[in-house]
């Protein structure tokens, strides 16, 4: 140190010049002095550090140059001379921080070009310009020149390794803005405009700058206004930047696709950020604006549409779904315009030999949703846009399905409207019952309701969206609790999901479950009522155009009309919208059709009664006499308003009246409902309109249906049945003739006409009937053991019990003493099974298996005449051989009723042999059983099994009925 000190001392002097010569002194002793008094020994820099640290200007100016030129010179480290530089720049007088950031960009330079531009610093803050930003803020304006100096004076080692090395730094200058002061923003405004600008410098070598800058914006905040804005003066500046670049290359014929891809990647990364859900609602309107800029630069230089642009497709899409102010859905809207237009005139996507599932499709609902905008401008755009998607639509339709394509490009960054998209593509072309759709479904369903699997499996995605949107409104209802993914899926996603189901209405085989699927989606979120009627209008138009094969898509798109009257605000549309389709000159497919309709709206909601009440005036029947579709369709929707609601039905009753009176048997039949429905309300008394309408009614036994809508309204005759004996007398023998007899052809028709004829009888009293029903007993049992379909069994059924309580009620069925046969008859029964099944004739179970199952019986007789011992092994080998031969002989019937009277049958024989065995096992003193009758049931078990294993097919059912008969048995 001594060495120095005498020059130290003149750096002190007042005299800047003198000061000047002393560091020129002290900076030349040090490049020539020996080793341990040199740039690297203890006293040499010691004395550097003493001047950098000098409180003088002269003496920090002179030598921050000289120790640049001793690094420069190779006589002192270059990496000890970055941490030299460093130490002093945060530690100096703020008046010198502009001449250290100078020096150490200096030396940065020098260090990138003697690293041939591979200068590796290892962990991210150890870059020399972030540590020169995180020192102090007075090096803001400073380091941005450094940087611009960098780029331009080490562009020749290649631009893509000076961009590489600078993408660290950008990207720590945009992560340390939420955490530092205003002045954080205002140097990264700084840094981006001025590189931006630098571009337009050397446009060649533009194109990596770009890059570093937009890679930096993925990590823009977005969380309020004041971040909103220094991204909308970035992304300004960079957009400006990048027309100037673009119109160079293409006008010099370099790098026109890169440039290009530049730009489409720069749009994705903004727009990423405004479909984040962490950004700040609204602002888009100035940066959509901003970023269109982009493309019509392309366009105007005559550059090709480029399928990666679906992608911005996709994200104005998200950005549009959540928008709700005007301004910027109408910028967004002709933003898209504009996009789709240039896809078109390129051809791309609309004129090749193949179709693709194209993701302007999604747009369809949410564009559908402005054309309620009251602003001419957003309806006049969204119209111009609908007029597009209808084209895309219809050659999508008209293409066959081998010829649809799935349009392979892959967005180069993926987003929100990217996965929705991907979700659409995988349920338009996978088999329609695949699981790999359903999975966030089942998320979502996880909670107070699952997903129910069908019969055939989990169903198509559509009908599992549909059961799982119908369990949310369920519970909603109903006030049950709902799970945050539920009730985000219904507040957030509504739209989004319309969007989806919007487009797969037109699928092939998903068509009809999306419709569904569409209407669930209406009935969960009110405010889509709009949007979705206008959806329904829209593809009406579509589907009735003569070169679109989808006419059979049409009803089942007009039945979601009703679901949208759910909302009393929108029954004025919804009627508006199908009263059109009820003029007198409309097709009367779609008047029918219009009619049930309107019908539907009502049971929804009762506003549109009066509506309705107008289509079904009964003179309507009588003007609509030779289309009788229409008349069909007012006819049930006469009926539905009976059943549901009985007072309207009340004032239709003219209207009842004149289908009752028609002679056509089917709007005949719908009239008798009709009335049954006001019956059962007991609005209108049974007998007195039955006394009008009697005389009306047509042969009942030519139409199954007509006979089985009779016998539901004669059924109310029952209660006052007592009051009008001749009346009474007419309406059960129609419903006896309907249930009683057989007719050819029709059999399931027939069959249900003959159940509502036994259910209708079934409400009269029984001895009512016995009255009015010449031998009503016989023929009764006779068509109860002959009747083989199981429709009218099960309906017999009831009847049978109400007739045997009735006999149970009105019978003595107790005697004290046995009763002594009177007349030959009786005698005869009381010893037939003594004479059938004597001792010596037991063999003659063959013969008679019926019988034998009822009487045959091995007493304790039998075991005096063998020995207690020897007749019991006798007895048992007895019932074994008795199932043999029983069972051989036994034969089914396929009557149910026969079936389970031999059911009943083997109940008794299986008594007796129960008993036979337990008694063997009471005989065997030596032997101790616990549970004797589990015992029995077994040995028994076990020989009906070896009997059947041996035994024809005819066997082994009369066994299995011995079987069950075992089990009822073993239960007693």
């Amino acid at each position: 140190m001594d060495s120095y000190s005498p020059l130290l001392e003149k750096a002190r002097v007042p005299q800047p010049s003198l000061q000047k010569f002393a560091v020129v002194s002290i900076f030349s002793k040090l490049r020539t002095s020996p080793a341990h008094l040199g740039p690297d020994s203890e006293p040499g820099r010691d004395a550097i550090t003493q001047c950098l640290n000098s409180s003088s200007p002269a003496v920090v100016d002179q030598t921050v140059r000289e120790f640049c030129r001793l690094v420069a010179d190779s006589k002192f480290d270059l990496s000890l001379g970055l941490l030299e530089l460093q130490s002093a720049l945060e530690g100096s007088d703020p008046k010198f921080v502009t001449l250290f950031v100078k020096a150490l960009g200096y030396l940065v330079r020098l260090r990138f070009e003697r690293f041939n531009g591979s200068w590796k610093f290892g962990a991210t803050e150890n870059h020399p310009f972030i540590k020169i930003l995180s020192s102090r803020n007075e090096v803001h304006t400073e380091l941005v020149q450094q940087v611009l100096l960098f780029m331009t004076q080490n562009k020749h080692l290649g631009m893509v390794e000076v961009c590489e090395f600078l993408r660290p730094f950008f990207n720590f200058s945009i992560l340390r803005m939420p955490f530092s002061d205003s002045l954080s923003s205002l140097f990264v405004r700084q840094l981006v405009s001025s590189v931006a600008s630098l571009c337009c410098s050397f446009p060649s070598d533009a194109l990596p700058a770009f890059e570093v800058l937009r890679g930096c914006l993925e990590y823009f905040p977005l969380k309020n206004s004041k971040e909103q804005r220094n991204l909308e003066y970035v992304v300004e500046c960079m957009v400006d930047s990048y027309v100037v670049v673009l119109r160079h290359l293409v006008s010099n014929g370099l790098l026109v696709t890169e440039a290009q891809m530049s730009g489409m990647e720069l749009l994705g990364t903004v727009l990423s950020l405004y479909t984040s859900p962490f950004k700040q609602s609204g602002g888009v309107e100035h940066i959509v604006e901003v970023l269109k800029r982009v493309l019509v630069a392309q366009f105007e230089l005559r550059l090709q549409y480029k399928p990666e642009l679906s992608s911005v497709i996709l994200y104005l899409f998200s950005i549009l779904i959540d928008s709700e102010l005007e301004h910027e859905q109408l910028c967004i809207l002709k933003f898209l315009l504009f996009v789709i237009n240039w896809k078109s005139e390129n051809e791309y996507g609309f004129g090749g030999a193949t179709c693709d599932l194209s993701e302007e499709l999604l747009l369809i609902f949410p564009i559908l949703n402005l054309m309620s905008s009251p602003s001419k401008s957003v309806k006049g755009v969204a119209t111009d846009l609908l007029v597009l998607l209808e084209k895309l639509l219809v050659k999508l339709l008209a293409a066959p399905k081998t010829e649809v394509a799935m349009n392979a490009g892959n967005p180069s960054i993926i987003g929100f409207g990217s996965i929705i998209f991907r979700l659409l593509k995988n349920l338009w072309f996978q088999d329609q019952n695949s699981t790999s759709g359903s999975f966030f479904l089942s998320l979502i369903s996880i909670g107070n309701y699952r997903i129910q699997e069908m019969d055939e499996g989990p169903g198509p995605w559509t009908s599992q969206l549909r059961e799982l949107l119908l369990c949310i409104i369920d519970s909603k209802k109903s006030s049950l609790p709902v799970s945050a993914s539920q009730e985000t899926l219904s507040t957030e996603m509504s739209m989004l999901l319309g969007a989806i189901a919007s487009v797969l209405v037109i699928h092939p085989s998903l068509g009809s479950s999306a419709v569904d699927a569409f209407a669930a989606v209406g009935k969960m979120e009110p405010k889509l009522g709009v949007p979705l009627l206008l959806a329904i209008l829209f593809y009406s138009n579509m589907f009735t155009r003569k070169d679109v094969v989808c006419q059979n898509k049409l009803p089942k798109l007009l039945g979601m009309l009703p679901s949208i009257a759910s909302q009393s605000v929108m029954i004025p549309l919804v009627v508006q919208t199908i009263l059109p389709m009820l003029h007198k000159n409309a097709k009367p497919v779609l008047y029918a059709t219009a009619t049930r309709l309107l019908c539907q709206t009502w049971e929804i909601n009762d506003r549109a009664f009066g509506s309705l009440q107008g289509v079904l005036q009964p003179k309507l029947l009588i003007d609509f006499k030779s289309e009788r579709n229409i008349c069909i369709s007012i006819a049930a929707s006469i009926r539905d308003v009976c059943r549901k609601d009985p007072d309207r039905g009340v004032d239709l009753i003219l209207s009842v009246a004149a289908c009752i009176e028609s002679r056509d048997p089917i709007i005949q039949a719908l009239g008798l409902q009709s009335l049954a429905y006001l019956c059962e309300a007991d609005v209108i008394d049974f007998y007195t309109a039955w006394d009008v309408i009697a005389k009306h009614v047509l042969d009942y036994s030519l139409d199954p249906m007509l006979a089985h809508s009779l016998c539901i309204l004669l059924r109310w005759g029952a209660m006052d049945a007592e009051a009008y004996p001749e009346a009474s007398r007419t309406v059960l023998k129609i419903l006896w003739d309907t249930g009683t007899t057989t007719h050819l052809g029709h059999e399931l028709q027939w069959a249900k006409a003959r159940a509502s004829a036994f259910e209708a009888l079934t409400q009269y009293e029984v001895s009512h009937i016995y009255k009015n029903i010449l031998d009503f007993k016989q023929r009764s049992f006779e068509i109860l053991i002959s009747e083989t379909n199981p429709v009218v069994l099960r309906a017999m059924e009831g009847f049978q019990v109400k007739i045997i309580t009735h006999e149970h009620i009105n019978r003595r069925r107790f005697l004290k003493e046995k009763k002594v046969p009177g007349s030959k008859i009786e005698k005869l029964l009381d010893i037939f099974p003594r004479v059938i099944f004597s001792s010596d004739k037991k063999c003659y179970a063959r013969e008679l298996p019926g019988a034998a199952l009822l009487c045959l019986s091995f007493t304790r007789k039998d075991l005096r005449n063998q020995g207690e011992a020897r007749g019991l092994q006798n007895v048992l080998s007895g019932y074994e051989n008795a199932l043999i031969d029983i069972a051989t002989s036994f034969q089914l019937s396929r009557n149910i009723f026969v079936a389970l009277l031999s059911l009943q049958s083997w109940k008794f024989f299986m008594q007796r042999w129960f008993r036979a065995i337990i008694m063997s096992i009471d005989a065997k003193a030596e032997s101790i059983v616990p549970d004797r009758t589990f015992k029995a049931a077994n040995d028994i078990l076990k020989t009906l099994m070896r009997v059947a294993e041996e035994s024809m097919p005819r066997s082994a059912e009369n066994i299995a009925l011995a079987i069950g008969a075992l089990c009822s048995v073993r239960d007693q």
